[in-house]
């Protein structure tokens, strides 16, 4: 098949739905499609047979796109809204992979070519803008929620990451097919994560008999860090040697994030890393005491929960449906949304050691069988389904 994928993102960059549009392009290309990838002027991928990147015009000043709805984004999918218009006229695709609002630019492009769109759904996007600064718009959410909906709807099917999603996507549309194909942990590095390149990763500072919080993954508003960093006055009451360890975000998101720690009292006992590398995030996952999610809300679960689950740390998160419908129970500490629920949280790991060491390894065991070739298997075979129908459409034209 002749695939257009659509990825409204940084191809490639250092975030989790950047680095499974890379995946994605390379599992399809190696069953044996050709796969166009139509993606924004930024980032830099290695070749792959099979796979071809067809980028847009960039934006006068965009360098970079922050994760979530920004004006940049805007602007950048007008252009790539135009770049897809263009190829589909041209280079007549079997089918069209819109990843997130890819698959709204896909539906738009496709015109009344009748080409089928699969809508990879790996967000509620709508729940994001509520939740960050744009949700402070008129109609923004709402808008967003209309689009979420349509694009369901105009689909020829839908790929979600759990159950809870593919329930959103059958409230709005009972009779879509969706197919669920789970996050799965970051590949371990040959040999295993390594805590001394874990430390190495560290400053100074944070070695010596710290007790390590830590959190790796995006800044966004949703994420709730800001709680996180709120918390910490409350953990340091009765673990004072605990240090809250953060590693991702860009300049102005750990600046904003590091003056609300000094404000608060904790500016020396938040530290911040910056992006890190994700071969390095196993290795460092392995010095913490505890590892922190403590998302906001929504349904989707972030794929640093199956990472963390993965690495034998004990795990406490928010009691949100995007935590608890993977982790269940008995595999992470689930806490209120705020800051003196986080804070019990983790305090309740730091002096319990034997029943956190115990959650830790039930984590363990859950994540064991998700592997990237669990993924292979329903994306193979959906397009396998959807090569047949399309077949069968051309033999009931004839």
């Amino acid at each position: 098949m002749r695939i257009a994928l659509i990825a409204p993102q940084p191809f490639i960059d250092i975030r989790a739905t950047s680095m499974e549009n890379l995946r994605l392009s390379r599992l399809l290309a190696d069953a044996g499609h050709t796969v166009d990838v139509l993606t924004y002027p930024i980032g830099d991928a290695p070749e792959h047979p099979g796979v071809n990147i067809c980028r847009c015009r960039p934006v006068p000043g965009v360098r970079s796109v922050k994760i979530g709805f920004s004006g940049a984004k805007l602007f950048l999918d007008a252009n790539l809204l135009s770049l897809a218009a263009r190829l589909v006229r041209e280079r007549r695709y079997h089918c069209i992979h819109g990843v997130e609002e890819g698959a709204m630019i896909g539906i738009l492009a496709r015109r009344k070519a009748g080409i089928p769109v699969i809508y990879d759904m790996d967000s509620v996007m709508s729940y994001e803008i509520s939740a960050g600064r744009f949700g402070r718009v008129p109609f923004a959410a709402r808008f967003m929620r209309w689009a979420e909906s349509w694009a369901i709807r105009n689909s020829e099917m839908v790929i979600t990451i759990s159950d809870a999603m593919a329930d959103f996507v059958r409230r709005h549309n009972p009779s879509k097919e969706v197919v669920i194909v789970p996050d799965v942990p970051m590949p371990l590095p040959a040999g295993g994560a390594d805590r001394k390149k874990g430390e190495e990763l560290l400053p100074p500072c944070a070695l010596g008999g710290s007790r390590i919080i830590m959190y790796t993954g995006s800044l966004a508003a949703y994420q709730g860090i800001p709680a996180l960093v709120r918390a910490m006055p409350f953990i340091k009451e009765k673990a004072s040697s605990a240090i809250l360890v953060i590693a991702g975000g860009n300049q102005e998101e750990i600046s904003r994030l590091s003056a609300s720690a000094a404000k608060i009292g904790v500016g020396e006992s938040v530290l911040f890393l910056g992006k890190v590398p994700p071969p390095d995030i196993p290795h460092l996952l392995t010095v913490a005491d505890v590892l922190v999610s403590p998302r906001t809300g929504g349904i989707n679960p972030p794929a640093k929960i199956y990472t963390y689950m993965q690495s034998g740390r004990p795990v406490v998160a928010t009691d949100i449906p995007a935590h608890s419908s993977v982790t269940g129970r008995d595999a992470a500490r689930l806490t209120p949304a705020e800051p003196r629920g986080i804070a019990e949280g983790i305090l309740w790991v730091l002096s319990h050691p034997v029943e956190a060491r115990r959650m830790a390894e039930a984590a363990k065991e859950k994540v064991r069988g998700l592997t990237v070739e669990a993924q292979t298997t329903p994306i193979i075979r959906a397009y396998e389904r959807l090569w047949e129908r399309l077949n069968a459409c051309k033999e009931i034209e004839v």
